[in-house]
């Protein structure tokens, strides 16, 4: 089963706190769905300069615990090593840091946007087309393990001030309906932080669950 580098770094997000360390942490992934059938991931982080060794050791502690190559968003030959082992292409790797913040900036073309979509390569997403020919988006969210306890969730809530995760979606042709925030009639995006606010929903609690939009 693919692992997708959006749900690698959820995990990452739930792991860190649980080693105490404070979150910080700004992800944003972008999918740009084009006429062609083509479509690009644009994975955006940034988090203080300070934590990057801790990224790095807890990364390697993640592909120890799941088997798995580790896919580390701060290692550029593992990235591109994740997609060109699912057929995809990374575009572009950049890292920069500003103000003592580091980021990073990735983006991936899949020739094969359902495909890659419906693989499970970029998140828990589908994309399927329904009778009338109109493309649905569907996607699921778990920022962190349902099964907390109370002291834990706690812990991790006073930990997280921070974090905030966002997913937009861009599309060739007017978006019919989204259960996100429209940002013009071919954008939507959803947004979730901690603490919670009113441009964005709770990474603890998050609303909606389930991501869906049609074009």
């Amino acid at each position: 089963m693919k692992t997708g580098l959006s749900r690698r770094t959820i995990i990452l997000f739930s792991g860190l706190l649980s080693l105490f360390v404070s979150g910080c942490l700004t992800f944003r992934q972008t999918l740009t769905f084009n006429r062609d059938s083509s479509c690009v991931a644009t994975y955006e982080y940034s988090f203080p300069e300070e934590y990057a060794g801790l990224w790095q050791n807890f990364d390697v502690f993640f592909a120890e615990k799941q088997k798995a190559p580790a896919g580390n968003f701060l290692n550029e030959q593992a990235v591109r090593q994740f997609f060109a082992d699912n057929a995809l292409e990374v575009r572009q790797y950049r890292q920069f840091i500003e103000n003592k913040i580091r980021h990073v900036e990735i983006i991936v073309l899949a020739r094969d946007g359902e495909k890659a979509i419906n693989s499970g390569i970029f998140g828990d997403f589908q994309l399927t087309k329904n009778a009338l020919g109109d493309f649905q988006f569907r996607g699921n969210l778990a920022p962190v393990p349902s099964d907390l306890t109370p002291e834990t969730l706690a812990r991790l809530q006073k930990l997280a001030s921070g974090l905030s995760f966002q997913l937009q979606l861009k599309v060739p042709t007017a978006i019919i309906k989204s259960n996100g925030r429209l940002l013009d009639y071919r954008q939507t995006e959803w947004t979730y932080a901690w603490p919670a606010g009113q441009a964005n929903s709770s990474i603890f609690k998050p609303k909606p669950l389930t991501l869906e939009a049609t074009w």
